[in-house]
């Protein structure tokens, strides 16, 4: 008997977060250059075969791993967003819970981080993740907008990328930390972006 197409779909899907799981711990264990598409299919418990059923390269692989962070991303931007600009109090919630769910996601996807890499990624590797970038800065101007509307766009833009390297600077710190110590270590990012972003010029 032959699988009918809702099945073999599902199955694909499967197959397909478990090559991009396996392709996770690697590159952020080996980095993404060391690591092979071989290495991938082994540790998704595949062929390689089967692994090029789905992705003709490791770039394809990449791709698909940093197009399921920006949709992540932008599920925690939305959530945090739904709060709506207003008061002091709301933009400071607005904050709290974006960064709780920003050291979440970099918890739990520490490929992220191998993904961006810095300034010594390839070019390849630079392109691959381009919208991942993308992602970050839209949606940091989405935030800074919400709580400061009246800033120029040239003004949320430079005050976007500002909160970019705070949280960038302050994250590393925050998933050093023991996990009882993470909420304390949290806070002080939540502080500074909470006093960059609401005290007057």
């Amino acid at each position: 008997m032959t699988e009918d197409g809702p099945r073999r779909q599902a199955r694909g899907m499967r197959r397909i977060a478990s090559i991009l799981d396996a392709a996770a711990t690697l590159f952020t264990a080996a980095g993404y250059d060391a690591t092979t598409t071989n290495a991938i299919a082994s540790a998704a418990k595949i062929s390689p075969g089967s692994l090029y059923q789905f992705f003709p390269n490791k770039p394809a692989i990449a791709e698909a791993l940093t197009a399921r962070y920006v949709d992540d991303l932008n599920a925690i931007y939305d959530h945090a967003l739904a709060i709506g600009p207003g008061d002091p109090a709301a933009a400071s919630k607005t904050i709290d819970q974006l960064i709780e769910a920003l050291v979440a996601f970099h918890a739990a996807n520490p490929a992220a981080k191998a993904l961006l890499g810095g300034a010594g990624i390839s070019p390849d590797l630079a392109r691959i993740t381009t919208p991942l970038h993308g992602a970050m800065c839209d949606r940091a101007e989405d935030v800074v907008a919400a709580i400061a509307p009246t800033l120029t766009p040239r003004e949320r833009a430079r005050t976007a990328e500002v909160c970019i390297h705070i949280v960038q600077a302050l994250m590393p710190m925050i998933l050093a930390a023991p996990a009882a110590a993470r909420p304390e270590a949290s806070n002080e990012l939540k502080r500074a972006l909470v006093g960059y972003l609401l005290t007057p010029p």
